[in-house]
C-alpha cells in the first residue's frame, strides 16, 4: 500500500438544485470527474453484485486504472474518517490494504470512500489458516491502536427490540428460546479489542503477491474479539444446506489460537457466542429484507451471500445445539519453513541474519525475540522484547511460545504471534541448549563456524568477550564439537569475517538450495 498521502474532500454542490434525471451510476461519474479533474467521458462505472449493506460501484479510467466506490448508507461521514484512522494504522502494522483515495459525500447524503480496486481471486477453503493468522495478526495489533475505533456492544434492549421487529417471522419464537437459554454472563469476560466485523470469503483478497489484502471495513469497531472468531463461521462452519463442520471450526480456531491464544472463557462459550451471534443476523437479515425493504432478495440469493439466507441460518444455529465449548488442537503456526540458527558467540549468527533479509527482503523476515536478559548496546531495540523471568515463565506455561531456549538463568523464545507473515521464512536465532525443542518448528537447522574471538572482539567490551569465551568454551565441548549434534545440523556454513559479503551470499545459495529440496520432500511426504 503506499504511502502518500490520503485526499479528504468534502465537495460542495455548487447548485442546489436536485437533478431530476440520470441514474445514480451518473451522478458517480460526475463526481469522480471533478475529484479526479478528468473529464466525465473518460471513465466507466459498473454496479458491483454481492455488497449487503452497502453499494458498490467499479470506476475504470481510460489508463486501465481500477477503483472501488463504495457509498455508505448506514455509516455519518464522521464514522467513515474514524474508520479511516484505524485502517491506516493497520496498514503502517503490515496489514494488507487497498490505498483510500478520497473520502467524501455523495448527493449531500452518503459518505462516499474512493479506494484502488483490488484485482485478484477471492480465497476458498485452502486459505482458512492463513485467513486465521490474518484475523489473529489483526487483533493483536489494531487493539495497540490508540484511541481504538468506535464501540460497538450489543445489549439486551437491541435483542428485545430486535425479536419484537421480527415478531411475524415464524423462525422468531424458535430463537428467542434458544436465545433465553444462553447465559450472557461470560460478555463480562471476554477481551475487548479491534475487530473487522466481516471476514466473509468475498472480504479477503489474493493480490499479486499472493499476500491476503483485507477489505470491507464498514463493521470495524471496537468489540468482542470472539465475534470475528465466531461469526466467520457462518461462512467457513457449515456447507451449503446448513450442516456443522465442527472439524473445519477447530482447525481455524486452534490456528488463530497459536498466535493469540483464547482465553478458558472464551473456549468454554465459542458456541454460545456464535448462537449469538448468528440469532443477531438471522433476525436483521430478515427484518431488512421482508420489513424495510432495505436489502432485496436478489442481493441475498448471491452465491456470495447465500451463508446469510435467514432461514439457512435459522438451520445452522439449530445444529449447534448442545455445542458450547470449542476443542482446541495442538497446532504449530502456519508458517513457511522456520531457518533456525545456530553457533557460538562471536561467529557471525546474527550478521548472517540480518545480511539475509538485506539481499532477500520479499523472501526473508526477522520475528521479535523474547528474552530474560537485559539489553545489550548493539542490540535492534525494535527485534527484541525484553521481559522478567517470572512473566516469561507464565508464558511459557501459557503455551504463548513456539519454543523456548533455557540458558542458564536466561530465558529465551518466539512468540507465535511474532511468526504471522506467512508468506516469508522466518529467521530464528537459536541457543544449542534450545535444539530439542526448537525441533517442534519443523525447520532447516543452520550451525554458523568461524573465528568466535574476532566477533567477540568487534563487540568492544572486554568484560563480555571474557565471559563469551568460557561460555563458547563450554557450550563447544558440550555440543559444536560432537557428531551427534553436528549430524543434526542441515547446512554448516564456515563464516569468513574477512569476506563479509561474499560469505553471506555463499549461505544464500546454500539455504536456497535446502529450501527447495525440503520443499520437494514435504511435497513427496504429503503425496504418499
Amino acid at each position: 500500500m503506499k504511502s502518500k498521502p490520503i485526499i479528504y474532500c468534502l465537495l460542495i454542490l455548487i447548485t442546489q438544485i436536485t437533478r431530476l434525471q440520470g441514474t445514480e451510476a451518473d451522478d458517480l461519474l460526475d463526481q469522480c470527474a471533478a475529484i479526479f479533474n478528468i473529464p466525465t467521458q473518460t471513465l466507466s462505472i459498473e454496479r458491483l453484485h454481492g455488497g449487503v449493506s452497502n453499494r458498490v460501484y467499479l470506476l475504470s479510467t481510460e489508463n486501465k486504472e481500477q477503483f472501488a466506490l463504495k457509498l455508505f448508507t448506514k455509516r455519518s461521514l464522521d464514522d467513515v474518517y474514524q474508520i479511516e484512522q484505524t485502517v491506516l494504522a493497520l496498514s503502517r502494522f503490515g496489514i494488507q490494504i487497498p490505498e483510500t483515495i478520497a473520502i467524501t459525500l455523495f448527493q449531500n447524503k452518503f459518505p462516499l470512500h474512493i479506494s484502488r480496486f483490488q484485482a485478484g481471486h477471492h480465497v476458498n477453503d485452502d486459505d482458512l489458516l492463513s485467513i486465521a493468522t490474518l484475523m489473529a495478526e489483526l487483533h493483536i495489533k489494531g487493539s495497540a491502536i490508540t484511541p481504538l475505533p468506535l464501540k460497538k456492544y450489543k445489549t439486551e434492549e437491541h435483542y428485545r427490540n430486535l425479536f419484537k421487529r421480527c415478531q411475524l417471522w415464524p423462525h422468531t419464537e424458535v430463537l428467542m428460546k434458544i436465545y433465553e437459554g444462553l447465559d450472557l454472563t461470560y460478555l463480562d469476560e471476554i477481551p475487548k479489542g479491534t475487530i473487522h466485523g466481516d471476514f466473509s470469503y468475498t472480504n479477503l483478497i489474493h493480490g499479486e503477491n499472493e499476500k491476503l489484502t483485507l477489505i470491507d471495513f464498514d463493521h470495524l469497531c471496537t468489540s468482542y474479539l470472539l465475534t470475528d472468531l465466531v461469526r466467520c463461521q457462518m461462512f467457513y462452519g457449515f456447507d451449503d444446506t446448513g450442516g456443522f463442520q465442527e472439524e473445519k471450526i477447530e482447525n481455524f480456531a486452534s490456528q488463530y489460537d497459536t498466535f493469540r491464544p483464547l482465553t478458558t472463557t472464551e473456549k468454554e462459550h465459542f458456541y454460545s457466542h456464535m448462537k449469538l451471534m448468528m440469532i443477531d443476523t438471522a433476525l436483521e437479515m430478515w427484518y431488512q429484507i421482508h420489513i424495510t425493504g432495505n436489502l432485496p432478495i436478489d442481493v441475498v440469493n448471491f452465491p456470495e451471500n447465500r451463508a446469510l439466507v435467514p432461514e439457512l441460518l435459522v438451520k445452522k444455529i439449530q445444529n449447534l445445539q448442545g455445542k458450547k465449548t470449542l476443542a482446541l488442537k495442538k497446532n504449530i503456526p502456519s508458517i513457511k519453513t522456520p531457518l533456525i540458527f545456530f553457533g557460538m558467540s562471536g561467529v557471525g549468527k546474527t550478521t548472517m541474519i540480518k545480511g539475509l533479509l538485506q539481499l532477500q527482503p520479499q523472501l526473508f523476515y526477522i520475528p521479535v525475540f523474547t528474552c530474560t536478559r537485559s539489553p545489550r548496546p548493539d542490540d535492534d531495540q525494535d527485534q527484541f522484547e525484553y521481559i522478567t523471568v517470572e512473566e516469561f515463565l507464565k508464558l511459557e506455561q501459557e503455551e504463548v511460545f513456539l519454543f523456548t531456549m533455557h540458558e542458564g538463568v536466561r530465558y529465551y523464545g518466539y512468540r507465535k504471534s511474532h511468526l504471522c507473515q506467512t508468506n516469508k521464512y522466518p529467521l530464528l536465532n537459536c541457543s544449542a541448549y534450545g535444539l530439542e525443542n526448537a525441533k517442534v518448528a519443523n525447520g532447516i537447522f543452520v550451525l554458523i563456524e568461524g573465528d568466535s574471538e574476532q566477533g567477540l572482539m568487534h563487540r568492544n567490551n572486554r568484560a563480555e568477550q571474557e565471559h563469551r569465551t568460557l561460555v563458547n568454551q563450554r557450550v563447544f565441548n558440550q555440543f559444536y564439537s560432537n557428531d551427534w549434534f553436528l549430524k543434526q545440523m542441515d547446512i554448516i556454513h564456515d563464516n569468513q569475517w574477512s569476506q563479509p559479503i561474499e560469505s553471506i551470499q555463499s549461505l544464500l545459495r546454500k539455504i536456497l538450495e535446502k529450501i527447495d529440496l525440503f520443499n520437494h520432500e514435504q511435497k513427496s511426504d504429503q503425496a504418499a
